[in-house]
Order: C-alpha cells, then sequence, then structure tokens
C-alpha cells in the first residue's frame, strides 16, 4: 500500500510520493488515507474538480471569449495535488502534479495550437481521480481501474513530449 512515509534522517520531514514516470509501478496498490480527514478531502476534491470541469466547457464554447484557463487549471491541480498527498491519496496527487507540471511548462503561445490534446488529457486525468475518489472508502485492485490511470498517465506523458517536441520547434 502506498503511503507517505516518514525520513529516517530528518525527523517529521515526509517522502514525498513517486513521481509520475514510476506511478506505473504501484497504480494497481491502494492507497491509505487518514479516514478522519478523507470526508473533508472528497469535498474539496469534488469542488476542484467541478471547478476544472466548469472552465474547460466555458473554454470551447464558441464566440464565449472564454480565455484559456490554464492559470486557474495549474491552480486547481496544484490544490488537488496538495490535498491529496496530505492524506494518503498519493496516486491522486502524483496525477494531480503530473499534469500541473505539464501546464507549468505549456507556453501561452502553444495553448491554442494544443487546446485538444490539453482538454482531452484533462479529462482523462479527472476521470481517474473521480474512479480513485469512489475508491477510497474501498480499496481493493481492479483491473479496470488499474488500466485507467495508465490511460491518466501515458495521456500525462505523452503531452509533456508534444509540448517540449512543439517547443523546439519555435
Amino acid at each position: 500500500m502506498l503511503s507517505m512515509k516518514a525520513d529516517p534522517i530528518i525527523p517529521g520531514k515526509q517522502i514525498p510520493p513517486p513521481p509520475l514516470e514510476d506511478m506505473e509501478k504501484v497504480a494497481d496498490q491502494v492507497d491509505e488515507s487518514d479516514p478522519e480527514l478523507l470526508p473533508f478531502f472528497e469535498v474539496e476534491a469534488a469542488e476542484v474538480l467541478s471547478k476544472m470541469e466548469s472552465l474547460l466547457q466555458a473554454w470551447h464554447v464558441p464566440g464565449s471569449g472564454c480565455p484559456c484557463p490554464l492559470d486557474n487549471l495549474r491552480i486547481c491541480l496544484h490544490t488537488l495535488k496538495g490535498a491529496a498527498n496530505s492524506i494518503g491519496q498519493l496516486r491522486i496527487g502524483s496525477l494531480a502534479g503530473g499534469m500541473k507540471d505539464v501546464l507549468h511548462i505549456l507556453k501561452p503561445a502553444q495553448v491554442v495550437v494544443m487546446r485538444t490534446d490539453l482538454t482531452k488529457t484533462t479529462i482523462i486525468v479527472m476521470e481517474a481521480i473521480k474512479v480513485l475518489l469512489r475508491e477510497a472508502h474501498a480499496p481493493q485492485y481492479n483491473r479496470a481501474r488499474k488500466e485507467l490511470i495508465l490511460s491518466a498517465i501515458h495521456s500525462i506523458l505523452d503531452l509533456k513530449q508534444k509540448v517540449v517536441i512543439a517547443q523546439s520547434a519555435l
């Protein structure tokens, strides 16, 4: 089971969850959550996911003039990452953090060109997070869930590669 582990060298310091690239190895493991904090996290996560959905929908309404939600999506993902990691939902934290990191390296000039890929990947990540949230109360291995997590990981890594390639062409 995944959980934040205490650093044996520095008392009180937590060892962070594995980076997104290493999540494939632990995608089928179950996170250990703080049962007292889990209900609060679920409420916050639902609000953040709802806000992300609204941002993406508004961005895709023709003629709405809605600006790119990049900064707001980054804030949402940062919030979700921190909250998830703090209660032991490390897979959610890694997915949110991995997506946030891609948005962080994305240049404003790339946003319009990569809008479809950005939206698609964000939706895949949000769906994986929703599945992990539902699993939090009754954790158990589920092959379909593992495949969804792996799909989200690969989507993030593919988007990151596209961003880097596009930047080298600029």
